[in-house]
């Protein structure tokens, strides 16, 4: 069985701002870099072979940091795993998306899946394209254990997917900073297991 360690990034001064990041690279915080930290000390002795992540400068920097507690190279950086892409509302917040936007904000509210942002994508292009990523890492790695450290959205549809939840509706989970989610794929026929969500019990520990 392949098994992924999905992480997502450390905490950046947009996320405490509630500012929508997309695919910007906005860098980690120092509380960032610590969580980093605690993810791959949480991550050691778990037989992790591989380390994969978004391009993005602050999965990237997750990822270095994780990579340097496993003492590991980082495999591959992945473009599929990025963030939505949120077009012209990157760098804002919701309540000024409301306010500067109010007709493109209700027009995707009735259908969050499949409308993109306004020069942006959808969230079922993002969940495709990232489950599609993840599908590519077990193929290579069908033994094996990897780390692949990504976004909120992607782990939240990757998630939806897996678990066969009705596409259209809410996620059914939230995904925090530097959290880990374990998934697993049995090439003998069982496929895709979900086997641990959002575990942020390294980030508690002083």
């Amino acid at each position: 069985m392949a098994i992924f360690y999905l992480v997502r990034h450390g905490v950046t001064e947009w996320n405490r701002q509630r500012r929508i990041q997309g695919q910007l690279d906005i860098a980690l915080t120092k509380e960032g870099r610590e969580q980093a930290r605690r993810a791959g000390q949480a991550l050691m002795g778990k037989g992790i072979e591989y380390i994969y992540t978004s391009d993005l400068g602050r999965a990237r920097e997750t990822a270095q940091l994780i990579a340097e507690k496993l003492q590991l190279p980082i495999a591959g950086t992945r473009r599929e795993l990025r963030e939505i892409d949120f077009g012209r509302w990157e760098g804002m917040t919701l309540d000024e998306i409301k306010e500067k936007e109010p007709e493109a904000y209700a027009l995707r509210q009735e259908n969050m899946i499949d409308t993109p942002t306004p020069g942006g994508e959808s969230f079922r292009m993002m969940a495709e394209r990232s489950l599609g990523c993840i599908q590519d890492l077990a193929a290579r790695h069908p033994h094996d254990k990897i780390a692949v450290v990504t976004h909120g959205g992607p782990i939240i549809y990757i998630l939806g997917a897996i678990e066969e939840e009705n596409i259209q509706s809410r996620p059914l989970y939230k995904i925090a900073n530097c959290s880990i989610t374990i998934i697993g794929y049995n090439h003998d026929g069982d496929g895709w297991q979900v086997l641990k969500v959002n575990d942020t019990r390294h980030l508690d520990t002083p």
